[in-house]
């Protein structure tokens, strides 16, 4: 086959074909990929480099034509590439490493320069010199390896072999290596070992201005991010990889599918030499600290267990008599093993012994019996000294044992314990305990590499890496975010690169990655009759477990809240991928064509509140519920009435998603001084399909067939379903296919060592990044709770039993599925959803100074448009409807009775009269699932500075000075503690604010250093091999991490707007200082001045912004540092034993967690948490040969 007809295959636009083409097609590729194997020096995508020059003579003439040996001196991997007419030479397809450039031409000496450091994605420019003379004679260049990378226009950072080995990180978790870049910001669960961590805490890093968990990661340019929020689905070991750059602004057409950067991880390879190590770390609590909580309590240190072994091996392939893979072929090994036992210390509020018995006199705030709202319908008549709707306190704040819900005390008594804080203040922390946590993780790596030719080398690495979350189980069962997890992940990639000439290179790749996730309930065999709920209820309970009940003002942790006690999930993903790219050398153009195919399935089910998900504010128990005034959660739990609450059930689906992208791009060497790019990628980002058309849409404008069947008017608002009569698509979001991303950028080398650069690019996100096919309605039937039938003026049903009319089951694709959903909340796909992007824009100047640092300067912006909201509101009140007022929750005859099951609050005799201005009356709700309606601005100015030394050690400083702002935030919000939700969906505008992931000031200095004495050093080189070992080979190294807290979002306890689906945030007083002062530890019962805000007036919005200018939550100062000492075992020193001592968080720094951000509970303003480790110490043993 020739070139141009695989070339063509590589990049022929896949949506043109129909699907079981586009599977031909895939298959096709496949079997070109591995049986042509027409390859050079693997380029797994973008983690190989390029090096390029131009060779003159002494004279500055150019010098053509000559030819110019490139070799890699760990495995003899030899390339020869010809100068062009201006003198300029590239080759591309490098594997990272160091090489050596040599040149011979008749008239000229022979030049040899060694040895070359090409770091991983880098451009580095050589240039040679020439001297006259006989080419017998020989010039040998051992100068440093130029540090700028000249021809970039590309924002981000290479963390080098050394550091990625060697920096001391917690849970030694190389991804926290990301955060050493500029512009990258940790979000919550990141910075730690993946195991006890949320799986998409993994990836949660916010970079260069792109929210959290929409960047990509590459493992040796196979992508391990899933479909689901982009999880980054595997973690390599700290001691497989080479070295690793993050990409934060402005990539080449290769990427596509993310608003931030790319991180590319490279495993290390063999060489000639057998190289390897066995390593264990060991931490325990001996030495540890203890948390701020648990010494103020007089806990004892929390049990602390952890463990971190392993070895690796790599060099040729020999087989004595058989084969001899020295120069050919190589192999490298890595197998590790972890496993943690830990304690976590929680700290909460907990009822007392009398408030269980229904006596709250203690928390001073009046409490009101709901029964005797006065002038409601079927209620008692106002006194002449009342207000419509004002109720009756109960005596002395203290309920009644009669009116005491028996469920909610077999809760309170199951999962509550009692308060062990003596002398703590009501309604303040008194309980602290310490729960469990941890788990065990094993990762495998092989990688082989083959030079089969000069023009062909292929490459195959396989991980396979299986993790174990132990539950973190906090309350008797009721567990932190989620229960026992189980994750296993595939990941193989074959990587196949040809040169057909010095100037045509072609390469190819295929991958695939398998990710299996499951979760179950700790308590998993819980029956709901043991807390007085109907054994009907439990029958209907698809995954049994615990229900969640959270009581405002006695949830500060949001342990009840975050639903880990019953969520249950499901996930076996596939993603199958082929690549490849054509790279011709035309002149001083270098051309690179491509593309790549992506074939995602996702098999999935979800839900984390089977059992019933139930939250208390104290809307019940307030004065009047239009005023918000007294009241308390505790006392609407222990009346039986909740404020919310709802039970999933769901039928698990089988989805797939296709992804073809081309791109073709020219670097153009305009000049010796200036490079030009100017690319272009276009992308399919399709939406998924589900394999039996299980999935739904929403249509705003279409007539209700239901309500019109019934004879009511033509209102607007149905659900549809794909592949059907009235949508032909098997797609529940419109594809336009005009995604195309031009990418542009210039660099100019203004001096010797001093280059500027600029450039600019769009990205694309997938359309259904924020809605996935598994909450479709049809295929996730959530029944809520039927709290009230008259907008909360009196409740409805009770806890003991929450659904008297049972739960409605998915109603898949049956005939009546219209019927079913009708009166139900929906969380739906709007078919006219836009695309969303961004567009990254940089420039900056890079100047080295001398031959070992360099400084780099410059400003990184990005702006999105059509961003996804994690859910937005559509149904809501018109903004100018409030004006009515009380009348809006007077009763008013319901049109839907007797269409709309009752088991809905839609489907009462009477309803709200607010409820038919709504814009889809007929519907509990109507949400968009991914809205992508939103917008973000980011501007920074990054500085960074690197000094190397010898031996490959360095320091590095990155200081990041920025501002996002943004109307939405990231889509995976329970990570983070202050993510607000919207206020108004009917003016978008007013939520315009600092974002909650924007970090004003962030600096971080990492290093890795060997200090000057012993064998090989400066000093006492010679020493007697006793003084050797006593005062050489000893180093240390260290991450610092200083950054200003995040904005903070404030709520309200009672949401009075009755907006019908809008938020709820505080007035400001205007005039009021908002901030305290004094240390943080004076500062945690008065975080900030409370008395600032109010709860604002019944049928209006508070005036505060979605995220506060002037408050921050605690910010960082770390310090992470490592010593550690060399014995060597030969006498050449290629065989050593390092002891290693590690310590985090050094200086034991307290960063605490967030204050309570809901106006009208007890702990607002309120820090009762710690966020990061005490100080914690590590130990480790090393072999290394």
């Amino acid at each position: 086959m020739k070139p141009s007809t695989l070339f063509a295959l590589s990049v022929i636009p896949f949506s043109s074909l129909a699907p079981r083409h586009r599977m031909h097609l895939l298959l096709v590729s496949l079997l070109l990929s591995l049986v042509l194997m027409p390859g050079a020096a693997a380029r797994a995508q973008a983690t190989n480099g390029t090096i390029n020059g131009t060779l003159t003579d002494q004279s500055g003439g150019v010098v053509a034509n000559a030819p110019v040996t490139v070799t890699n001196l760990g495995t003899t991997d030899t390339r020869v590439v010809q100068t062009n007419a201006s003198g300029f030479y590239e080759e591309p397809n490098l594997a990272p490493g160091n090489y050596r450039i040599s040149v011979q031409r008749t008239g000229y000496k022979q030049l040899t320069r060694e040895p070359v450091v090409l770091q991983v994605d880098s451009t580095l420019e050589v240039n040679l010199t020439l001297e006259v003379g006989s080419d017998a004679e020989k010039v040998v260049v051992t100068g440093s390896t130029p540090l700028i990378q000249a021809e970039s226009v590309s924002l981000g950072a290479v963390i080098d072999q050394r550091e990625t080995n060697e920096i001391p990180l917690n849970g030694r978790n190389p991804m926290a290596l990301v955060a050493l870049a500029p512009s990258v910001v940790p979000q919550g669960q990141s910075e730690q070992n993946p195991n006890g961590a949320n799986p998409f805490g993994w990836g949660n890093y916010q970079i260069g201005g792109g929210f959290a968990n929409q960047s990509v990661t590459y493992l040796d340019g196979a992508p391990v991010n899933t479909e689901y929020i982009n999880l980054t689905s595997l973690i390599p070991t700290q001691d497989s990889l080479q070295e690793f750059k993050v990409e934060t602004n402005n990539l080449t057409p290769d990427y596509g599918r993310l608003a931030g950067g790319a991180v590319q991880f490279r495993t290390k390879s063999g060489t000639n030499q057998l190289h390897g190590s066995v390593w264990e770390y060991i931490r325990n609590k001996v030495l540890d600290a203890n948390t701020y909580y648990g010494n103020n309590a007089g806990l004892p240190k929390p049990a602390f267990t952890q463990n971190q072994y392993g070895f690796n091996v790599g060099g040729p392939v020999l087989i004595p008599h058989l084969y001899d893979g020295r120069g050919k072929t190589f192999f490298f090994v890595n197998w590790e093993g972890f496993g943690l036992r830990q304690g976590v210390t929680y700290t909460t509020i907990v009822p007392t012994a009398a408030e269980r018995t229904g006596d709250l006199s203690d928390l001073n705030t009046a409490i009101f019996d709901p029964l005797s709202t006065c002038g409601v319908a079927g209620g008692p008549a106002c006194t002449p000294a009342q207000s419509q709707y004002d109720r009756t306190a109960f005596a002395n704040g203290v309920i009644p044992a009669s009116r005491l819900n028996a469920t909610s005390l077999a809760y309170l008594n199951t999962f509550f314990p009692q308060p062990n804080i003596a002398g703590a203040a009501p309604g303040n922390t008194n309980y602290t305990t310490t729960g469990s946590s941890g788990g065990n993780n094993y990762e495998t790596v092989v990688h082989i590499d083959e030079n089969l030719s000069e023009k062909q080398h292929i490459s195959a690495r396989y991980s396979y890496w299986e993790n174990n979350n132990l539950p973190t189980v906090a309350f008797n069962g009721i567990c932190e975010d989620r229960c026992g997890e189980l994750f296993n992940t595939n990941s193989f990639v074959l990587a196949d690169d040809y040169a057909f000439s010095s100037k045509t290179i072609l390469d190819l790749r295929v991958s695939y990655l398998r990710f299996v996730y499951t979760r179950a309930a700790f308590l998993s065999t819980f029956n709901v009759t043991s807390i007085g709920q109907p054994a009907a209820l439990q029958s209907q309970i698809q995954f049994p477990g615990p229900p969640t009940m959270s009581i405002s003002g006695f949830d500060p942790q949001n342990i009840f809240n975050s639903q880990g006690a019953d969520s249950t999930i499901n996930n076996h993903t596939d993603d199958d991928r082929v690549s490849g790219s054509l790279t011709h050398f035309i002149g001083n153009h270098t051309l690179r064509v491509g593309g790549e195919f992506l074939r995602a399935t996702f098999n999935y089910a979800q839900t984390n509140n089977s059992a019933g998900g139930y939250t208390f504010n104290n809307s019940f128990t307030a004065s009047n519920p239009l005023t918000g005034t007294g009241g308390l959660g505790l006392a609407s739990f222990l009346l039986g009435y909740a404020s919310g609450g709802s039970a999933t059930s769901v039928i698990p689906i089988a989805a797939q998603q296709l992804y073809p992208a081309v791109f073709v791009n020219d670097d153009w060497k305009a000049s010796s001084k200036l490079t030009v790019h100017v690319g272009v990628r276009w992308e399919d980002t399709q939406p998924f399909t589900e394999r039996h058309d299980r999935q739904s849409y929403f249509d705003p404008t279409a007539p209700n067939s239901v309500l019109q069947a019934a004879g009511l008017p033509a209102l607007p608002g149905e659900v549809g379903l794909v592949a059907s009569s009235t949508r032909s698509s098997r797609f529940p979001f419109d594809n336009p296919l005009l995604q195309f991303s031009p990418r542009v950028g210039l660099a100019f080398e203004a001096a010797p060592h001093t280059v500027f650069s600029a450039g600019y690019g769009i990205f694309w996100l997938p359309n259904d990044v924020a809605y996935l096919p598994y909450s479709d309605p049809v295929i996730a039937s959530t029944t809520n709770m039927v709290t009230s039938i008259n907008g909360g003026l009196t409740p409805a049903n009770t806890i003991d039993n929450p659904f008297p009319q049972g739960l409605v089951a998915p109603v898949g694709r049956s005939a009546n599925f219209q019927q079913t959903l009708l009166g139900e909340g929906l969380t739906e796909a709007f078919n006219k959803n836009p695309f969303a992007y961004t567009q990254q824009f940089n420039a900056g100047v890079q100047q080295q100074i001398g031959n070992s640092f360099v400084l780099d300067i410059a400003w990184g912006g990005a702006k999105g448009t059509h961003l996804p909201f994690s859910g937005l509101n559509m149904d809501t009140l018109p903004d100018q409807d409030l004006a009515l007022g009380s009348a809006l929750v007077n009763q008013v005859a319901n049109p839907f009775y007797g269409i709309i099951n009752p088991v809905y609050g839609l489907g009462a005799p009477t309803i709200p009269a607010g409820q038919l201005l709504l814009p889809f009356p007929q519907y509990g709700g109507v949400s968009s699932g991914a809205a992508d309606l939103a917008s973000s601005t980011y501007n920074s100015l990054q500085l960074q500075a690197q000094q190397h030394f010898g031996n490959g050690a360095s320091i590095n400083a990155a200081y990041t000075w920025s501002k996002l702002l943004s109307d939405t935030d990231t889509i995976t919000t329970w990570l983070e503690s202050s993510v607000p939700g919207v206020q108004d969906p009917r003016n978008l505008k007013a939520e315009k604010s600092l974002s909650a992931n924007d970090a004003a000031q962030r600096f971080v200095l990492s290093y890795v250093y060997d200090l000057p004495f012993g064998h090989g050093r400066r000093f006492l080189a010679a020493a007697p091999r006793a003084v050797d070992y006593t005062l050489g080979g000893w180093g240390f190294g260290g991450v610092t991490t200083l950054m200003s807290g995040f904005p903070l979002g404030l709520g309200t306890n009672q949401n009075l707007t009755n907006s019908f689906g809008g938020g709820s945030r505080p007035n400001y007083v205007p005039g009021c200082a908002k901030l305290t002062t004094g240390p943080a530890t004076a500062r945690l019962n008065n975080w900030f001045n409370t008395a600032c805000f109010t709860q604002p007036a019944a049928f209006t919005f508070g005036d505060e912004p979605r995220l506060d200018p002037q408050l921050r939550g605690p910010g960082i100062a770390d310090w992470d540092a490592s010593a550690y000492k060399n014995f060597p075992i030969t006498k050449d020193g290629r065989a050593t034993v390092q002891f290693r001592a590690e310590a985090f968080n050094l200086f034991n720094r307290v960063q605490f967690g967030y204050p309570g951000l809901t106006q009208g509970t007890s702990n607002f303003g309120v820090i009762s948490s710690q966020l990061n480790n005490p100080r914690l110490f590590q130990f480790s043993l090393r072999v290394n040969y």
